[in-house]
This record gives structure tokens, C-alpha cells and sequence, in this order.
């Protein structure tokens, strides 16, 4: 295994034109694919509520008890929780880019 020493200086981004142009069309799909799973997400939760509210009244008429109304609220919001999380660090990564990109910026002014 080699050994890196990293010394007190700033450590830049230094890509060339073809790369930064390949990042910055990166981060708008991956901003368009992230600001669609979070209307999905919504939708996800909506449909949660939705469920759950269809299988109290279902359950109410039959007689079978409201906790599987809880139990598929619970089911949703643990699947919409872990499919947060993916879809926040890829918007992350599409706002963060951008700057990224513009420090390289004075890559090329002296190059």
C-alpha cells in the first residue's frame, strides 16, 4: 500500500473542459432524477394515509380491528424514510457540484 502525505496546503479540483461539462450535465439529471423521487416520496405518503384510512373504515365494518391500518402506515413510513436518504445525498451531490466546477474555474485561467 503506498503512503500518501498530504501537506497543509488546499487541496484543488483541478478537471479539464470536456470533464466539467460532463459534471455539470450530471448534476442536472441527477437534480431532475432527485427533485422526482421526492414528488414520489410525497406521493408515497399520501398513498400511506390513504391506505391506512381505507383499511380503518374497511376494518371498522368487519369487525378485524384498526392495527392493520397501523401496521401499513408503519410499513410506508419505514420505506419512505430509507428512501430519503439516497434521494437527499443525490440532490446534495447536484447542488454541490456546481461549485466544485467553479473553483476548477482558475484551473484554466493558468493553464
Amino acid at each position: 500500500m503506498e503512503n500518501y502525505n498530504q501537506s497543509n496546503e488546499e487541496v484543488s479540483l483541478k478537471i479539464d473542459q470536456t470533464t466539467k461539462a460532463e459534471l455539470l450535465e450530471t448534476a442536472r439529471w441527477t437534480k431532475f432524477i432527485a427533485i422526482i423521487g421526492f414528488v414520489f416520496l410525497g406521493l408515497l405518503i399520501l398513498g400511506a394515509i390513504f391506505v391506512a384510512t381505507g383499511i380503518s373504515i374497511v376494518s371498522e365494518a368487519t369487525s378485524l380491528g384498526n392495527s392493520y391500518g397501523i401496521a401499513i402506515i408503519l410499513l410506508y413510513l419505514v420505506v419512505a424514510t430509507l428512501y430519503f436518504f439516497p434521494i437527499r445525498y443525490l440532490y446534495r451531490f447536484s447542488i454541490l457540484i456546481n461549485p466544485a466546477t467553479w473553483q476548477s474555474e482558475s484551473f484554466f485561467k493558468n493553464a
